[in-house]
């Protein structure tokens, strides 16, 4: 149910029962809000005030506004001021006779005086004109102390918990303070209110103790509203037992027995949220944990996937019957295909035409990734040929296979090939040794042409020398003639 319907319902019942009280007081019926001529009715002043709370609980259950917090105040005021005189009215003695002013109109009922409100009433009122002020008051940031939330949910706690006695009583078949002279006991409707009223403003004050403990979003609140029910359930079903077990009880077994289940229901709860608060801590921990791994894990996931999709190395991931499961864009532009195109295609595929350093074909099982899956070894510097349908007719790729094994496994469940185009260093290489070749050849015909023209040298000087020897022995036989 939400909150918002919660508020509703219970101030519609109130409005409900305290109309029924002002119809009972007019027309003299008092069955209609006592539900039973045993018991006395609601007070039409009690009607009236309840009438005015509900009032103030719609007006600051949304948008407070000044008006708004002008009006409420003045309820409440009014209510606590009225409420103050007559109870103190009852404990001195006074017969102020105030009610007599507003609703002259009552009657007696087995002694006890119909239509006049009763001090445990009143004491109730005056507790809820504060419980509202203390709440509107910090809304307003009236009151600024931080124990203004935990001294209004209190209050609220001990109106509910007083009008289940009450109400418990009546239900027993004992109401509280009818045997006891000289005390109005409190109408069976009033009891109804007044319960109603502490449920609808403790939904209202859902930011503030005790209900702030069940509705927020953390683990603690979440255990706290499965521990609590749970431990709740067990203590009125205890009561239900009692009521039907027992037919004959007193007012006093009524009241211990009332107040003994509401002191077990209040350690239940301060056990259940201590109990859910620690483990509700343990839990965050964990998961505070838990939420850090995971941005370290993401942060390094997103890492390595823009590492993935912009390394110029192609990569591509098969599985262990060497189907293509993954590949990175560098890949699909090596390998002229679409992820696409090549998923599911295998090593084994005859269209890769693949070919060796030899320039011999290189069957599907000889390929590198077929090799480490098959070995459960990495293939380190693989060079080999494949046919590129887009850019060339073959590329040249330098290969790197890696399985992946489980922890359990023995053989690998997947395998990861890393590749580089070489293509370019290959015909380099091609040019590189034909130049090679070629240069070689020309370095010998030049050696030829140098070793002849050397010999032809050789023999020039040769002939020279001789000449020149000749020239000597003509120059000595003509100085001798």
């Amino acid at each position: 149910m939400k909150s918002a319907t919660c508020i509703w319902i219970c101030i519609s019942g109130i409005i409900f029962l305290s109309v029924l009280g002002l119809v009972s007081y007019y027309s003299e019926i008092t069955l209609i809000s006592s539900l039973s001529r045993k018991y006395i009715p609601m007070a039409p002043l009690t009607a009236t005030c309840f009438l005015f709370l509900s009032a103030a609980m719609i007006l600051i259950n949304k948008n407070v506004t000044v008006l708004k917090s002008i009006i409420v105040y003045s309820i409440l005021t009014v209510i606590l001021i009225l409420s103050a005189i007559l109870l103190t009215d009852f404990s001195v003695a006074g017969n102020w006779k105030i009610e007599d002013v507003f609703f002259p109109i009552h009657t007696v009922n087995n002694g006890i005086p119909v239509f006049r409100i009763s001090p445990a009433t009143s004491f109730l009122f005056i507790l809820a004109a504060i419980d509202l002020l203390l709440y509107l008051g910090h809304k307003t940031h009236v009151f600024k102390w931080k124990l203004t939330s935990y001294l209004s949910g209190s209050l609220s706690l001990l109106i509910l918990f007083i009008s289940y006695i009450f109400l418990l009583g009546y239900l027993y078949g004992k109401p509280v303070l009818y045997s006891m002279e000289n005390i109005i006991p409190m109408a069976v409707s009033t009891s109804m209110n007044f319960l109603l009223f502490s449920v609808a403003v403790m939904t209202i004050k859902r930011e503030y103790f005790p209900v702030k403990f069940l509705s927020l979003s953390n683990t603690h609140s979440i255990l706290l509203r499965f521990i609590f029910p749970l431990s709740i359930i067990p203590i009125i079903l205890i009561q239900v037992s009692l009521f039907f077990s027992f037919k004959e009880v007193d007012k006093s077994s009524v009241i211990i027995t009332t107040t003994i289940s509401i002191i077990i229901a209040l350690t239940v709860g301060i056990l259940a949220t201590f109990i859910s608060r620690y483990l509700g801590n343990i839990i965050d921990r964990q998961k505070t944990l838990i939420d850090d791994s995971e941005k370290v894990i993401n942060m390094g996931g997103e890492k390595y996937l823009n590492l993935f999709r912009s390394m110029a190395q192609g990569v591509v991931y098969q599985d262990s019957d060497g189907k293509i499961i993954e590949v990175n864009p560098a890949a699909e532009e090596l390998l002229g295909l679409w992820f696409e195109q090549m998923q599911g295609r295998s090593s084994i595929d005859p269209r890769w035409k693949a070919v060796d350093m030899d320039g011999n074909d290189l069957p599907g099982e000889k390929h590198p990734a077929m090799l480490a899956l098959k070995n459960g070894a990495k293939v380190r510097n693989f060079i080999m040929e494949i046919y590129n349908p887009k850019s060339a007719p073959q590329v040249w790729l330098i290969v790197n296979s890696i399985p992946v094994f489980r922890e359990t496994d023995d053989k690998p469940w997947q395998v990861f090939s890393t590749f580089l185009g070489i293509t370019g260093l290959i015909k380099l290489n091609d040019k590189k040794q034909r130049l090679k070749g070629s240069f070689g050849k020309q370095v010998i015909e030049k050696a030829k042409e140098l070793n002849q023209q050397i010999g032809e040298l050789a023999h020039f000087s040769q002939v020279t020398i001789e000449r020149e020897l000749r020239m000597e022995v003509l120059r000595k036989e003509i100085d001798f003639f």
